[in-house]
């Protein structure tokens, strides 16, 4: 049904078009049809051409060539008669591509803007682009949102971004500790004290707990299955994090399988029950003490890291001293789930915007809002050119017979070629 409107869509601007001898489109003759066809012609048999032994051959073997690769065709068809089935659709296909071309030549022509090289004169471009700078100093800058949130605000806003230089979000997941306090005060000081009372509190009970836990099921899993089966099931989960189909729950389970193949491949490990808990207990010790000195903001590493790597790094170096594989990888995990406690938090925590906005008097900054302005009034034009000036001139002289049950000259019954 579609399909339909479109094409007569199309028939009807080629009529309106050549309804005189004034034609700014659908001006295509013959020979440069035909010199179209045959540069298709010419492309499709080359290989066989180069042989040298005429075009008949040429097509022969095209045409035994389409029938192997499940060119549609009749039953008995032979290798010539496959071969124009195919050369008839091309020049069908050839024909369509100059009708789409010229309907929108045409549609251009009808719906395109006087040329303004005053733009700098021009009110309605200064208006705009002091509206949008408004626009974009009340909702976006310094306002604390999450990126889609931003996203919808210049969704609905068309041509705010015109008049943005820069836009980043300050945030815990993406921002250096140090220029977090520099840059979202505010931000910055949810943040440490949400890790104050929600993540420190917990470190020593429950993420301790929660370590010596995951550690037990590595070891179960590393009974159950084998390393190939460990290994997949640790590329599965990270795939299913990683595409968005699953979480971070996902993320912890390819940890732990990736942790029972290296306990499977170790055969043994030194490190025992006790060791296991002595560590956690360690680490997590290790990490509330570092959190709640607030001095690490003055180290240098604090001033290019997020708070969760500059802990990570804290506590590979002042706890880490494996035995063996198992034991390393065990430490690692260890570190990596009182990471993923700040992360947590990180993710949260809605970030401030940091905006810088161009001069709305910079000469190329108008030009870009004449361009976007004339858009929207090509937009308009084309649509009032399709629903006024062609619909009211086709009322009456086409019928539309979409039911079966008699033909249809009205407005309305025209109206779904045009929308």
């Amino acid at each position: 049904k579609d399909g339909a409107y479109k094409y007569g869509y199309i028939k009807m601007v080629e009529m309106y078009a050549t309804k005189d001898d004034s034609r700014q489109a659908f001006t295509i003759t013959k020979k440069e049809f035909d010199l179209e066809v045959r540069k298709k012609e010419d492309q499709a048999l080359k290989e066989f051409l180069a042989t040298g032994r005429g075009v008949e051959y040429a097509r022969h073997e095209f045409g035994k060539q389409l029938q192997q690769i499940g060119f549609p065709h009749y039953k008995g068809s032979s290798f010539t008669d496959i071969y124009s089935r195919w050369y008839d659709l091309q020049k069908k296909r050839i024909k369509l591509a100059f009708l789409l071309k010229e309907v929108s030549k045409f549609e251009y022509l009808s719906a395109r803007l006087p040329h303004n090289d005053n733009i700098l004169m021009s009110d309605e471009v200064h208006r705009f682009a002091h509206k949008m700078k408004s626009v974009a100093q009340a909702k976006l800058k310094n306002q604390r949102m999450f990126s889609k949130t931003a996203q919808k605000i210049l969704a609905e806003n068309p041509g705010l971004e015109i008049m943005i230089k820069s836009l980043s979000f300050s945030g815990p997941d993406t921002t250096s500790t140090a220029e977090l306090k520099k840059s979202a005060p505010s931000v910055y000081n949810q943040f440490v004290r949400t890790i104050q009372t929600s993540v420190v509190p917990q470190l020593k009970n429950k993420v301790l707990k929660d370590i010596i836990k995951y550690e037990g099921i590595a070891r179960q899993f590393a009974r159950k299955y084998n390393p190939a089966q460990l290994d997949q099931k640790a590329a599965q989960n990270q795939q299913l994090f990683v595409s968005h189909e699953g979480d971070h729950r996902n993320l912890m389970l390819s940890k732990l399988y990736k942790l029972a193949k290296t306990f499977k491949v170790a055969g043994r490990s030194t490190l025992n029950s006790a060791e296991v808990q002595q560590y956690a207990l360690k680490v997590t010790s290790k990490a509330s003490a570092l959190l709640r000195d607030h001095s690490f903001l003055q180290s240098a590493q604090a001033k290019s890291l997020r708070l969760e790597d500059w802990l990570i790094k804290r506590l590979k170096d002042e706890t880490a001293a494996p035995s063996d594989q198992y034991q390393k990888s065990f430490e690692s995990m260890a570190r990596w789930i009182i990471k993923f406690q700040i992360k947590k938090v990180a993710l949260i925590i809605k970030p401030q915007i940091l905006l810088e906005l161009h001069d709305q008097r910079d000469h190329e900054i108008l030009t870009k809002v004449q361009n976007h302005l004339d858009r929207i009034q090509y937009t308009q034009n084309l649509k009032s050119f399709k629903q006024e000036t062609l619909l009211n001139y086709f009322t009456g002289i086409i019928t539309v017979n979409p039911t079966g049950a008699g033909d249809l000259r009205s407005a309305e019954a025209l109206r779904p070629f045009f929308e």
